[in-house]
């Protein structure tokens, strides 16, 4: 009891402000499913450097029998809203095959 008293963060009642997930800055991923052909990953590097999003680290794996092949990538730090927004402008511009998978928080 006179332990917990002395830190008044146990007992405050003041609210605690909270981010929106929109404004939460978090590292993410993304797998991409694209087409096998020039310009694809120059394609979705330019939208994420349009919304300010860094890519930590990037694998392209072997394309399959019929031509398409999954990008994944890791990003550095960044505003939840800016990534999804990168990610939607992506999806839009058919630069996929199907919807990007996403994972924030990491």
């Amino acid at each position: 009891q006179n332990t917990a008293a002395r830190f008044h963060f146990f007992t405050s009642a003041d609210a605690v402000p909270l981010l929106s997930e929109a404004d939460e800055v978090t590292c993410s991923y993304a797998r991409f499913a694209v087409p096998d052909r020039p310009g694809i990953l120059a394609g979705i590097t330019s939208e994420l450097n349009k919304k300010g999003v860094s890519v930590l680290n990037m694998h392209q794996g072997t394309p399959n029998i019929q031509g398409q092949a999954l990008i994944e990538i890791c990003t550095h730090a960044v505003r939840s809203k800016d990534f999804f927004a990168a990610i939607n402008t992506i999806d839009g511009l058919n630069l996929t095959v199907r919807p990007t998978v996403t994972l924030r928080r990491l």
